[in-house]
């Protein structure tokens, strides 16, 4: 006896293994908007120690010293009376800070100007996390009552709780500084639709199945359910490092009532197809230039659409590590400024850096503006760029007599770039055998930088090492262990000196280790060679105990 097929039933009864874990929100309420900002909370630095969202960009010292000229050519354009209060939102690493105060202090001294002595440097970040490891580093003790520390949301800037002290409600500032920030805070997707504005809202789901996801991630999906809707921080936060087993869905709904200025960026683009509106963005410049005194700025750098016509190509997130962000869309924010008499300059050649600086004031500010505009302009960062990429090809050329005059001019603008230094002391290591000189440079970088990054490390304890200085490499290698354990070169490296003093066991845990974890495959050859000596090692130690112990034999038998 046949029964009816029916094709639209089937296809209704198919599983697509879709499993919703958290429910269409707009994107800042997304699932992972929300983990991402539970990381910075919970693990401060780390994604900066371990590369994972990058921030040598503007954290290098460059930055930084352009900053400082600024400040110092607006201060000399309209002489500050009194304390001069400087605002850093997002501060992060805390790198940006450390530089600018070095630069605008010899700034100040070599110009005999007295207006780092009146400084007050107002270093923040929303992370409790990472206000705590600024002060166990130390990083700001060389301008203590020059610095105070403290917990700021950005969402909030006038409202600050230093580490020592009661909350500081700030005002009068000279300067207000946010680097890679604003693309951090609430940001929503809009269009217009046929019954009214619409926004972009995601869904999260599951679309690994049960046995796979038990295997990737050690959990199974209702683990996964019951991790979402716990209460309990604890939970929340055993789904930052499971976001790569998550995936998403969207679609436009009606705005009701929809996110603040939504009208404002419909209107000014009204003819596409969706507009990037980053609200957190504005809300936040909106408060921070009622907090400025009458001559100060706001200096922001950042990524994002610098025409109105790729803003819709822009309009989506990117994932940094266990962060999430999104471009500014910066054609809007001038826009919603000028109508309210606000200036945003953008330096010249802007298009070809890496972020996007500017400045933002009110009234007429020509000297600030005039030094702002050549300190950043991108043809001054694109000169130093393709000094350092010429330097490389002659390298790889062999040319090493026009490297080293290339690098030179390179340090020669900015002489206190730990990224520059870094890369000229490996070239000297690595290149010209001159390890003294390569240790020289490592150690200069890491004066500006002992705190996050193992690279500058890795070079230090490869001079010290090609110098026969076994003992000093082995604990600059162990210090950058400390720094990130995951780190593949320090593994390496750690291997060579165990080995060297014969810790066969430590030296195997630790390619063990640099092999787990070198998912490019980068180092995975010279791993596996030195796996291969420590194991040839041992078996020649082991064969010489025992012809050793045989004469032994030998000779009491007489």
């Amino acid at each position: 006896m046949s029964t009816t097929f029916d094709p639209v039933e089937t296809l209704r009864a198919v599983n697509l293994r879709a499993t919703i874990i958290h429910d269409f929100q707009p994107l800042s309420e997304s699932l992972e908007w929300k983990l991402s900002d539970l990381h910075w909370q919970t693990n401060g630095l780390s994604s900066f120690v371990s590369n994972e969202v990058p921030y040598a960009v503007n954290n290098s010292g460059a930055l930084s010293m352009n900053a400082a000229a600024t400040l110092l050519a607006n201060c000399e354009e309209a002489a500050p009376e009194g304390e001069i209060r400087v605002l850093e939102l997002g501060a992060g690493s805390g790198l940006f800070a450390r530089s600018f105060l070095d630069e605008f202090r010899r700034l100040c001294e070599a110009r005999q100007k007295p207006y780092f002595d009146q400084l007050t440097y107002y270093v923040s970040d929303a992370s409790p996390r990472t206000v705590d490891q600024w002060t166990a580093s130390r990083q700001f003790r060389q301008f203590e009552g020059r610095v105070v520390m403290a917990i700021c949301n950005a969402m909030h800037p006038q409202e600050l709780q230093p580490v020592e002290g009661p909350p500081v409600r700030l005002s009068n500032v000279r300067a207000i500084f946010a680097n890679y920030l604003l693309d951090s805070l609430p940001t929503s997707i809009v269009r217009k639709g046929e019954s009214g504005p619409e926004e972009l809202f995601i869904r999260t789901q599951l679309t690994n199945d049960s046995d796979r996801l038990q295997q990737s991630a050690g959990v199974t999906t209702d683990e996964i359910r019951a991790l979402v809707a716990s209460d309990d921080p604890a939970a929340k936060r055993r789904l930052i490092r499971l976001a790569h087993v998550f995936d998403f869905d969207s679609e436009f709904r009606l705005a009701t009532p929809g996110p603040p200025f939504i009208d404002e960026a419909l209107a000014f683009g009204y003819h596409l197809d969706r507009v990037l509106l980053n609200h957190g963005a504005l809300q936040c410049l909106e408060t921070c230039r009622e907090m400025l005194a009458a001559d100060g700025f706001i200096c922001f750098n950042d990524y994002g659409a610098l025409k109105q016509e790729d803003v819709s190509l822009q309009a989506m997130p990117q994932r940094f590590g266990p962060s999430i962000a999104i471009g500014l869309n910066f054609p809007l924010i001038e826009h919603h400024f000028n109508l309210k008499g606000w200036r945003v300059l953008a330096p010249e050649e802007d298009e070809i850096l890496p972020v996007h600086p500017r400045l933002m004031f009110h009234g007429s500010l020509p000297r600030t503006q005039r030094v702002f505009g050549e300190a950043f302009r991108g043809a001054a960062y694109q000169a130093v760029e393709d000094r350092i990429g010429s330097a490389r090809r002659h390298t790889e050329a062999g040319r090493l007599d026009r490297a080293r005059d290339d690098y030179e001019a390179a340090l020669a603008r900015f002489p206190r770039d730990w990224r520059i230094l870094g890369e000229v002391a490996e070239f000297v290591v690595r290149e010209t055998a001159d390890f003294a000189a390569g240790e020289r440079l490592a150690r200069a970088a890491l004066e500006i930088n002992p705190w996050h990054s193992t690279w500058l490390l890795n070079i230090l304890g490869d001079a010290l090492f090609c110098l026969d200085r076994y003992t000093e490499a082995h604990e600059i290698y162990l210090r950058a262990h400390a720094m990130d354990p995951l780190d593949v070169r320090s593994n390496l490296n750690l291997a060579y000196t165990y080995l060297h003093f014969s810790q066969f066991q430590e030296a195997l845990e630790s390619v063990a280790a640099g092999l787990a974890h070198d998912r490019m495959g980068q180092y995975r050859e010279r791993l596996l060679q030195k796996q291969q000596q420590i194991l040839q090692t041992c078996v020649a130690r082991w064969a010489s105990e025992q012809e050793w112990m045989a004469r032994r034999v030998m000779r009491l038998k007489g």
